[in-house]
């Protein structure tokens, strides 16, 4: 999306089925969506709610057309899982680097591998190619392509692909000089962006897609798409956002350290640092072109990267908001960098994530008006208004009744490390297994500890209700 060079590059893009794609920005190629119907046919695809796009047309096109696939020895092989990640990755995004001959043989067009170590689509061609010739791939592919190249046309207006490569610009300088940006797209696709470099001259953003783009049908609006929006910023600033934390390195190792910052997240020091960055740099973003909608999406967002173990992630984007808002003239995004540090090296001691102390409690109706309390391992800030959710627990499943709000003095009461809590409208009446979350997406308020850490996203607490 960044500097599009009209050089062909033929070792990248020879993709000799019948959609070339060589040049252009936008890249649904007949390998990346052949990996991504394999894996949409998988028990794990068909079953985890979020990891394949379910909800369109296209994938009932794609469950349909395919029905008789699906014991085929390929998807038993293919068939990962949540913890294998990793791997459910490495399939998926290795195969943009095959193509389809005029022969209809698959074949390894270039040396890229998503996944150092691991080349799972390399392991398994012998049954990806009789998968895709006993499927029918190529027909199904041929009859789509005018929906892939209507998604494309739509895409970059929708993604604002102009306006972020604009604002990334002014605020960090040039992507890479000579570098070529893609976006390699697939309706199935529904979560796991990365940004990847293919080789020296061209890197890619293998991204997800707003459900209005993969179904024209569904009108899109200004809330939706700046929360979508998010998925392809997030991997795009990283190829602005890395090169200057690297002239930084030595500062962010010693006033960054991760120990503090970080809560099993998988990233550790400058590439922890990097994903605080790139998320609080789309707050900023955020905030300039969907005002009217900023504080909750970015809001969501960090609960988001807060369940992904940055434990102090929307800490972080308060703080860079406040300090470009407050910003000399003529200073950028790259200018803060000292700023930001200084005040990460005197926080970070300090900074320690409230979780549940106990995530349960018995209450007997006899004393429905007595406070729920709920206790966290560290002192809580005092908020006027908490939104939370209260739910039942039914067959394992949570089922939300209704969304409440919380007033302090009236039903909501914070005493250090304690929230004692009444429910508005009363405890159900029924026995049975309720909670309250706190800090869910969607909710309007954000719970934190007083050096404003985010409490775990998301917390839930169980109370049994017994007629005892």
């Amino acid at each position: 999306m960044k500097n599009i060079h009209t050089l062909l590059i033929l070792l990248l893009f020879t993709q000799t089925s019948v959609y070339s794609q060589a040049n252009k920005e936008i890249q649904f190629t007949e390998t990346y969506e052949l990996a991504n119907v394999i894996l949409a046919l998988t028990p794990y695809g068909m079953t985890d709610p979020w990891e394949v796009q379910q909800g369109t047309p296209y994938y009932q096109e794609v469950m349909t057309f395919f029905k008789n696939m699906r014991t085929h020895p390929l998807i038993e092989k293919v068939n990962y899982s949540r913890e294998r990640w990793e791997e459910y990755l490495s399939f998926r995004t290795d195969a943009y680097a095959f193509e389809v001959t005029k022969q209809g043989q698959i074949r390894r067009a270039f040396p890229f591998h998503t996944q150092k170590g691991q080349k799972l689509f390399d392991d398994h061609l012998a049954l990806i190619q009789d998968f895709y010739e006993k499927s029918d791939f190529r027909a199904f592919y041929q009859q789509h392509l005018p929906y892939y190249e209507g998604i494309a046309d739509r895409y970059k207006a929708y993604f604002m692909v102009d306006e972020m490569r604009q604002f990334l610009q002014e605020e960090f300088g040039k992507y890479r000089d000579n570098k070529r940006s893609i976006v390699v797209c697939s309706p199935l696709v529904n979560r796991m962006n990365c940004h990847r470099n293919i080789n020296k001259n061209t890197s890619a953003e293998f991204a997800t897609l707003g459900m209005s783009l993969i179904n024209p049908e569904i009108p899109s609006d200004k809330a939706s798409q700046a929360s979508d929006i998010h998925l392809l910023f997030t991997e795009m600033d990283h190829g602005y956002v890395n090169p200057v934390s690297q002239k930084y390195a030595k500062r962010i190792s010693r006033d960054f350290q991760t120990q503090y910052w970080d809560n099993q997240s998988g990233y550790t020091g400058i590439n922890c640092f990097n994903e605080y960055m790139t998320w609080a740099v789309y707050d900023l973003f955020a905030w300039k072109y969907f005002p009217e909608h900023a504080d909750q999406v970015v809001r969501d967002w960090h609960f988001q990267n807060n369940n992904r173990g940055f434990v102090a992630s929307s800490l972080f984007g308060k703080k860079l908001r406040e300090l470009y808002q407050n910003r000399q003239p003529g200073q950028t995004l790259k200018d803060l960098y000292p700023a930001v540090l200084n005040w990460s090296a005197a926080v970070q001691q300090g900074l320690r994530m409230p979780v549940l102390a106990s995530d349960s409690t018995v209450i007997s109706l006899k004393n429905a008006a007595e406070p729920i309390t709920v206790a966290f391992t560290e002192p809580l800030q005092k908020m006027p208004v908490l939104e939370s959710g209260l739910f039942k627990v039914v067959n394992g499943e949570r089922e939300l009744i209704r969304t409440i709000t919380l007033e302090e003095g009236k039903n909501l009461f914070f005493e250090g490390q304690k929230l004692k809590i009444l429910i508005p409208g009363g405890l159900p009446t029924e026995p049975g297994l309720y909670g309250i979350n706190f800090n869910l997406w969607g909710r309007k308020h954000e719970l934190t500890s007083t050096s404003g850490v985010s409490v775990k996203c998301p917390s839930r607490f169980f109370f049994r209700l017994t007629t005892s």
